[in-house]
């Protein structure tokens, strides 16, 4: 029950939003509280979910286009482990279009390009 507030004995200096906030606190957040923060957790769950299937979503597809990559390279006795990792220096990739392309690619590597490699990291 909302305790009452003595409107005739009130400081002169409350307003009347001051007054109608008394007048309301009884010592529970209010419904609108209540829900500012339900809202804010259930924003913060979505969010957090979503983030969830975003990163579900792109270890899948790692795997598999490391699946893809693998059953050409398997064409030439290769393999990577690692997408990222294995792909970077170009080698590997270096390997697998030449797979897909059917032609001989240049497979010097430089200190340049090596020195490229490493910076990327």
């Amino acid at each position: 029950m909302p305790q009452a507030v003595d409107m005739a004995n009130a400081s002169p200096d409350l307003d009347n939003a001051e007054a109608q906030r008394q007048l309301h606190n009884n010592n529970r957040p209010s419904s609108s509280a209540f829900w500012e923060t339900e809202c804010t957790s259930s924003k913060l769950f979505e969010c957090s979910r979503i983030r969830a299937l975003a990163d579900e979503r792109d270890a899948v597809q790692k795997k598999t286009f490391t699946k893809w990559v693998n059953s050409h390279l398997s064409r030439v006795s290769c393999r990577i482990s690692d997408l990222y990792t294995d792909l970077r220096d170009g080698y590997m990739l270096t390997r697998l279009l030449e797979v897909l392309s059917g032609e001989l690619l240049n497979h010097t590597v430089t200190e340049e390009v090596r020195m490229d490699s490493m910076m990327a990291v």
